[in-house]
């Protein structure tokens, strides 16, 4: 099992074929499953970069279903305005937490940020004399282009946030990690997520009368 989530998160294609041979020591089937699968489906390495994710389940559609686990189980209409009203108190609270934080990236992007600052300790850097870093350290060695923004262990580029190999070279430079981060993790960036309300939806007595197909609830079946 180890295997298999090695070759899922692995970030680049070397890393992915070593996983891969493990499985494969590991499971002969379960290597040949896997083998038969497009790996840009499922492992990291073969990820694109434009949306600047690394994940790999669907916890993000497992906590919205979770979310609305009481609606689920109304009638439609009571169902879409649950959601609604849902929603309606989701949209300004997370604006009103963000305002008044005094902060440049979002908390999830500091911390991972903090994370690759702490791992980035220990590790040494030389620099090509142009635009490329090697970084160096813990049986490794990454090249760092900070005009592309990218590293060769692919972390930064599928996150959009530095890797410590990044962050390495960035403070070789003098320069603060956090002026590297992705402008979508940016708090004003955030706050342009959540700008305007929903409105109310009044009771049903207000609602107008609308020309239409007549809806009729379904038929139950006696077995």
């Amino acid at each position: 099992m180890s295997a298999f989530f090695e070759a899922s998160t692995a970030t680049h294609p070397q890393a992915y074929k070593k996983a891969m041979k493990a499985l494969e020591q590991a499971s002969k089937g379960a290597f040949e499953k896997m083998s038969d699968l497009e790996p840009g489906m499922w492992s990291k390495a073969f990820f694109k970069t434009h949306s600047l994710t690394d994940s790999t389940e669907n916890n993000i559609s497992e906590c919205f279903n979770s979310w609305i686990l009481k609606a689920r189980y109304m009638p439609i209409i009571d169902m879409l305005i649950e959601i609604h009203d849902m929603l309606m108190t989701r949209v300004h609270q997370k604006r009103d937490r963000m305002s008044i934080q005094d902060i440049v990236i979002v908390p999830k992007a500091k911390q991972i940020l903090d994370e690759a600052i702490n791992e980035s300790c220990g590790l040494t850097v030389l620099w090509d004399g142009r635009e490329t870093y090697v970084v160096k350290g813990r049986g490794t060695s990454c090249s760092v282009n900070l005009q592309r923004r990218s590293c060769s262990c692919r972390v930064w580029d599928l996150l959009g946030i530095p890797c410590c190999h990044g962050v390495t070279a960035i403070q070789e430079t003098r320069k603060n990690p956090i002026d590297y981060v992705h402008s979508c993790y940016l708090k004003e960036t955030y706050m342009q997520t959540y700008p305007y309300c929903l409105d109310v939806i009044r009771g049903e007595d207000f609602w107008e009368d609308v020309e239409g197909d007549l809806v009729l609830p379904p038929l139950i079946k006696k077995n």
